[in-house]
């Protein structure tokens, strides 16, 4: 049996990197009916009817399905006969695993346990089992990508108010020099003003005297 690559993809996994219209199924016509019944929205994906009964036939219905350019496969079916010659077929198994896409397996119930089952990146009940877990799976992706674009606008927005309080941060900085150097100039004129004044009151008393002093010079001369 060939080696898989590139190891385990769990179906969380793939969902996580391509839509589940690239999941492609290879399905009985009663196990396909269960998947639509269970998740309508699968009636986009690839499927081909498959002979779980005809190993030939199942690998042509493989072929097919491969054409249509799917990402992943899911093998479905329900429980009953004859599930040993696709579920255990060791030359399905070898080609399913060539593919090197990942494969899901769900081909019947909880008491089976086929060889595709062992090589498969995940199994599954039933096929109503990996309808629900598909659908249910994407939704929760679809959750998961709407709170990382909220999470992103509001980093965003988070980002916009940082930068816009360092703006006001350094408008209000500027503000702060430009008062302290209005400040310290008008110190420096108030002090100026004081010293012209003290000067002005210095020579208005200077005048005083000077004219007191000569008015007596000029009444001791006339008398």
């Amino acid at each position: 049996m060939p080696e898989r690559k590139g190891g385990t993809q769990f179906l969380r996994d793939f969902l996580g990197a391509y839509p589940i219209s690239s999941v492609g199924f290879l399905a009985t016509q009663l196990a396909w009916g269960d998947v639509i019944k269970s998740a309508p929205e699968l009636i986009s994906c690839p499927c081909e009817i498959a002979h779980f009964t005809d190993e030939g036939k199942f690998l042509d219905a493989l072929g097919r399905l491969l054409k249509a350019k799917v990402n992943a496969i899911v093998i479905t079916r329900g429980g009953g006969e004859a599930m040993a010659a696709i579920g255990d077929s060791p030359n399905v198994a070898k080609a399913l695993i060539e593919t090197g896409l990942p494969f899901y397996t769900a081909l019947g119930h909880s008491g089976d346990n086929m060889l595709l089952d062992k090589h498969a990146d995940e199994s599954f009940v039933s096929p109503a089992d990996v309808a629900h877990r598909l659908s249910r799976t994407q939704k929760e992706m679809q959750k998961q990508a709407i709170l990382k674009v909220e999470n992103d606008v509001l980093e965003s927005q988070v980002q916009q108010f940082r930068a816009q309080l360092d703006q006001r941060d350094g408008d209000v900085m500027v503000n702060n020099r430009l008062y302290l150097e209005a400040k310290q100039r008008l110190e420096v004129v108030q002090k100026d003003c004081e010293r012209k004044a003290w000067l002005l009151k210095l020579w208005v008393r200077a005048s005083i005297i000077l004219a007191i002093t000569v008015a007596l010079l000029l009444w001791w001369l006339k008398h």
